[in-house]
């Protein structure tokens, strides 16, 4: 049901609110205000610059203005076609200008990326967690929460890296559009606000403006629930101050569109700071409803894929450094309510040789919680000495390690009481888009895999060597051996120590009979970060409405499938009437 142009309903607006998912919030140093967190800002951005598009749209103006008609006379005839000539090379300056635009727009690049690309985990650790960290100092055990804040962006951060025209970067700043990561959202904000236009016109009454909220993603989902809620606030005034129809605080609605941990984010507003009557339906989008066994790969074997590997982590030492103090981060863990694509709790698994996977006993439900907590085994999440880079190899001894156990427990435990209070809570009125195409793999499950290990039982294998460190292509491979080997081996090796000094031609030290394991690849439907099953299985108790689709684009750029767009535009017109009906159409 829509509106006709006579429709003498109340007027209002519908205001569609953007969260974006972990890492997509752009940060910034709260004291010196430099951005620390927006990497590769305008790497995959090959369209006009938000100048180039209001010079554009000055310039068709103009040519249309100087176009002949039957009325001119012969001077007005020759005028206008000088006129028409000078605005061509008008048109072929700003050319010029713009590709000046997108140099500065690739030069600008470099640094961004290179703040991660080439920075070890000290450095990750500094900018993200804490900046009393300081390359061979005291550890530094706990997240300094006041250290980040949300970069709205500046204005030169609009002219070069968006497609926001000059004349509108104030109206979106204010908007939230600079707080989120442009590449990957940016798109998708100005195609819902074309698409609000439409809707428009089907509702006259209505106007549907477009707003982002992003969120320190160092901190809980709690707390970015509490953000979503103080922004939703801000822009029903801001929304009533600005219509000019006199519209009051009740005539504005809202609907919430999340992506990935944005879902995370917005539940918790619902469920946690009392969002959920303020808000009329929500649409997740790539939301790992109940957590991703990808987390626990990240930690042991950094991030899939090269571009990725380098900016986010290119190894358990870079991801550590920065995810083992994210609290939002930890919050994406298999949680427990967690199911795989074939609706089964485990997602732990062990391959031996030829034999058939054997499912790792960590516990279910509740009791996962207690597995991330344990440092005693090889296929343990956390490598302890990781969170404490800056001690370098002091961090494998001491009792500083301790402190960031504790520490680390501590934030674990956070997760297990966030996780209890969230549950399998949503909004009342929710939609689930996700996508379960086969030719994007995600983890649904994490398997080790390798040899035959000599002897000992699986909980009493010893890392011999790792690749914690691995500095290219590591696929965080660890050669195990059992108790027996190691203690032969420890032997043969003092043994070697108290006999090379006295060699003049020393023998190589001797080998250990190791096995090596690593984490089998993604094998589920899915995007290439959250599978299927994260939308196949939550509705299984009553609720939120799934809308699958296999996705053409990969995770972080969801909501760039035109497919994908469609569903929430469909999804948005189903919502509609009965918003409208609330304001009284």
């Amino acid at each position: 049901m829509s509106c006709s142009e006579d429709c003498k309903c109340r007027p209002g607006a519908v205001a569609l609110v953007f969260v974006p998912g972990i890492m997509g919030t752009r940060l910034k140093n709260r004291q010196n205000g430099e951005s620390v967190w927006d990497p590769a800002a305008g790497l995959e951005f090959e369209g006009p610059s938000g100048a180039a598009i209001e010079i554009k749209e000055q310039r068709e103006q103009e040519m249309a203005e100087a176009q002949a008609d039957e009325e001119d006379s012969a001077w007005e005839v020759v005028g206008k076609w000088f006129q028409r000539r000078w605005i061509g090379v008008k048109e072929r300056g700003d050319g010029v200008v713009e590709r000046g635009r997108t140099a500065r727009r690739y030069v600008g690049v470099v640094p961004r990326v290179s703040d991660f690309m080439f920075a070890g985990p000290v450095k990750r650790k500094q900018l993200l967690v804490n900046d009393n960290v300081q390359e061979e100092s005291d550890p530094v055990v706990d997240r300094k929460d006041d250290l980040l804040d949300i970069d709205e962006g500046t204005d030169d951060y609009f002219r070069i890296y968006t497609a926001v025209p000059p004349s509108q970067v104030e109206e979106k700043r204010r908007k939230g559009w600079g707080e989120v990561h442009w590449d990957s959202y940016g798109p998708f904000l100005k195609h819902l606000e074309n698409k609000g236009q439409t809707l428009s016109r089907l509702y006259p009454g209505l106007r549907f403006p477009v707003f982002a909220v992003g969120y320190n993603w160092m901190l809980s989902n709690e707390a970015a629930g509490e953000r979503l809620a103080e922004r939703l606030a801000e822009f029903r005034q801001q929304v009533v101050d600005e219509d000019e129809r006199g519209i009051g605080p009740a005539d504005v609605k809202f609907l919430v569109i999340s992506h990935s941990m944005g879902g995370y984010a917005s539940r918790a507003g619902f469920a946690m700071a009392g969002l959920e009557g303020e808000v009329e339906a929500v649409i997740h989008g790539a939301m790992p409803t109940h957590g991703s066994p990808a987390t626990y790969k990240k930690f042991r074997a950094g991030e899939s894929g090269v571009p990725a590997k380098f900016i986010l982590g290119k190894n358990a030492a870079d991801v550590t450094a920065i995810l083992g103090f994210c609290q939002g981060g930890l919050e994406l863990l298999p949680n427990q309510l967690y199911r795989t694509v074939d609706n089964k709790p485990e997602w732990l698994y062990l391959k031996t040789g030829e034999q058939d996977p054997e499912v790792v006993d960590i516990g279910n439900g509740a009791g996962v919680f207690d597995f991330y907590s344990r440092f005693d085994v090889w296929y343990r999440m956390i490598q302890p000495e990781l969170l404490a880079p800056e001690l370098g190899a002091q961090a494998r001894e001491g009792s500083s390690i301790e402190k960031h156990k504790l520490a680390m427990k501590v934030r674990l435990g956070e997760i297990s009481t966030f996780h209890a209070s969230l549950a399998d809570n949503f909004h009342n009125t929710t939609t689930l888009v996700y996508s379960n195409n086969e030719n994007d793999l995600s983890f649904d499950r994490c398997e080790w895999a390798g040899d035959e290990v000599s002897d000992g039982s699986r909980d009493e294998w010893q890392v011999y060597r790792h690749e914690y460190h691995a500095v290219f292509f590591g696929d965080g491979t660890v050669s195990l051996y059992g108790p027996e080997e190691k203690q032969r081996h420890d032997a043969a090796f003092d043994e070697w120590v108290q006999q090379a000094p006295h060699e003049y031609h020393p023998p190589p030290p001797p080998s250990a009979n190791t096995a090596d394991y690593k984490l089998r690849p993604e094998s589920a439907p899915g995007d290439g970060t959250v599978h299927a099953g994260a939308g196949d299985h939550p509705q299984a108790s009553g609720g939120p409405k799934p809308l699958p689709l296999p996705a053409t684009e990969e995770h972080q750029t969801f909501f760039n499938c035109p497919d994908v767009r469609d569903l929430v535009v469909g999804e948005l017109q189903t919502l509609l009437p009965d918003i409208h009906s609330k304001l009284g159409g």
